[in-house]
């Protein structure tokens, strides 16, 4: 079978003549009575029969066709008509029926029978495949967007807030929106429906959201710690407060909060090298980088350590020695002292007292004890 497609409509460039919708008193063609009895009575015999005038058939033909024309067109339906609606037997459009927006941005759908109410006045209707954005202005004044514009699935915030304000959407169960927050202002920008629970808004973002049939609600959960989710990124000032919960951290910020003497962040830690410099006023050390200069080991009878390990650091040597009355022992440090020893101590349980003479220098000592011969001591030497 081979559709007619009615490129051009049944009698165009022909002569027509409007038929009227209501009957006629005279009995004339109507789209009420159509061709009425006049025109079976017979022509020339009764004085009441009619011609089927040619203007009006080519009306008839034309109107049909150039429906038929914009019904396969994509048009359809056409707007709401509150004059369609009344004459339809019932009255009001059925439930289900689809009609165009009157911008042609989309389409109207009831959802309810018999229903005469005008779909921007609200009522039993919902939108359907509606195509475009629809901007909002926002300062402090709570805003209820008319029912048309509420149907644009984009809601585009804009305006400098000096208050939290709300947008009241319709309850249409089961619509979708994308809010997209372009305001300033230190405050919030929430969305509900006339009796729900508000949901906020982030501003600087664009949060995805329908309709429950009741409350507006998230289309994708707020991220936490057990739910996958969406998430706003902290700002610098908001990881450097470490109060916020509810955003996250990027490695760029979380890398640019560093740790000082009176704010929390992250720190570097130091080598080895670096503690033994000692300058730097931002590194940390790790255990390992601590005891590299608090080294532990096994002592020898005579040895050393310097706190810390690095040239400059206080220096404790210590040791044994067999002294004598009759002269002087020489006492070699382990290490030589840099500057200069600051202490030498030494004792014997053998003697009556130990002492130290003729040479105390940065690589030894003389020690000799008072009474006895041969008598061990111990030796200790402090100095850098």
């Amino acid at each position: 079978m081979v559709q007619k497609v009615f490129t051009v409509p049944f009698a165009q460039n022909g002569s027509r003549t409007a038929i009227p919708d209501a009957s006629q008193p005279g009995g004339e063609v109507s789209y009420a009575v159509g061709f009425g009895p006049d025109y079976e009575r017979q022509l020339g015999v009764d004085p009441l029969a009619k011609n089927i005038e040619r203007e009006n058939f080519n009306q008839t033909l034309f109107d049909a066709t150039t429906s038929l024309q914009e019904f396969q067109a994509g048009l359809g339906t056409v707007p709401f008509n509150a004059a369609l609606a009344a004459a339809l037997t019932p009255a009001g459009y059925p439930k289900g029926a689809t009609i165009p927006r009157a911008d042609g941005s989309g389409y109207w759908v009831s959802t309810a029978a018999s229903n005469s109410t005008d779909p921007a006045a609200g009522g039993s209707w919902v939108p359907a495949s509606v195509n475009g954005t629809f901007t909002q202005a926002l300062t402090s004044v709570n805003v209820t967007p008319s029912v048309s514009n509420a149907a644009f699935p984009v809601l585009i915030l804009t305006g400098v807030l000096t208050a939290n304000v709300q947008v009241i959407l319709p309850v249409w169960a089961g619509y979708s929106w994308t809010v997209d927050n372009r305001c300033t202002g230190a405050f919030t920008v929430s969305v509900l429906t006339a009796a729900g629970t508000p949901v906020v808004a982030p501003t600087g973002a664009t949060t995805p959201i329908y309709c429950d049939g009741v409350n507006i609600k998230l289309s994708v959960a707020s991220a936490t710690e057990t739910v996958a989710g969406i998430a706003k990124v902290a700002t610098q000032v908001q990881v450097a407060a470490g109060l916020d919960d509810s955003t996250m951290v990027t490695p760029k910020k979380l890398l640019a909060t560093q740790a000082t003497t009176t704010l929390l962040g992250l720190v570097q830690l130091a080598t080895s090298a670096q503690m033994q410099v000692g300058t730097s006023p931002s590194l940390v050390p790790s255990v390992a980088a601590v005891m590299s200069l608090l080294s532990k080991r096994v002592f020898a009878a005579n040895d050393f350590i310097r706190i810390p390990d690095v040239v400059g650091g206080l220096i404790i040597q210590f040791g044994t020695a067999t002294l004598y009355t009759s002269g002087m022992t020489a006492v070699t440090f382990p290490t030589p002292f840099t500057t200069a020893p600051r202490s030498i101590s030494a004792i014997s349980s053998g003697a009556t007292y130990v002492y130290a003479g003729g040479f105390i220098g940065l690589t030894g000592v003389n020690l000799a004890v008072g009474t006895g011969s041969a008598i061990p001591c111990n030796w200790i030497a402090i100095g850098y």
